[in-house]
């Protein structure tokens, strides 16, 4: 029964995601605020699509377990000692959140949130960099 109801989540999840794949851009005519306001929906509901695809298909915690696999997975201690450590050398903050936010796989949900603001973050910068060299869209 739990099989059946996660197939049928998982076909509504794929529907979703073809319509907003293989739906028109609007006319180049159109305001750029019109434009600009639906890349921004179809963006914000292909990363919560993203999310739900991660948490519910992916298991992220097997990322936090490793098997043995990963052998430089950073670790994590609280404490000011453990900080300061990471504060003597460049890209040693950059260090420590990554390995605060490398805990965060040990939970399923926690681990798929994180992978989805990573790549809503690049996606930003992607588009802002874009933005820069004048080509404001891909399409």
């Amino acid at each position: 029964m739990a099989e059946n109801r996660k197939c049928q989540i998982r076909l509504s999840v794929l529907r979703v995601f073809n319509r907003i794949v293989l739906s028109h851009l609007p006319p180049k005519l159109q305001a750029r605020q019109q434009i600009g306001r639906g890349w921004q929906i179809r963006s914000l509901l292909f990363f919560v699509l993203f999310y739900l695809y991660l948490w519910l298909e992916v298991d992220t915690r097997l990322i936090y377990h490793g098997a043995g696999v990963i052998t430089n997975f950073p670790s994590f201690y609280r404490g000011w000692a453990f900080f300061q450590t990471f504060t003597s050398y460049p890209g040693g903050p950059v260090e420590y959140l990554s390995a605060l936010l490398s805990q965060l796989f040990y939970y399923s949900w926690l681990g798929a949130l994180v992978v989805t603001i990573q790549a809503w973050l690049i996606c930003l910068c992607i588009g802002y960099l874009l933005r820069i060299a004048g080509s404001p869209r891909l399409c």
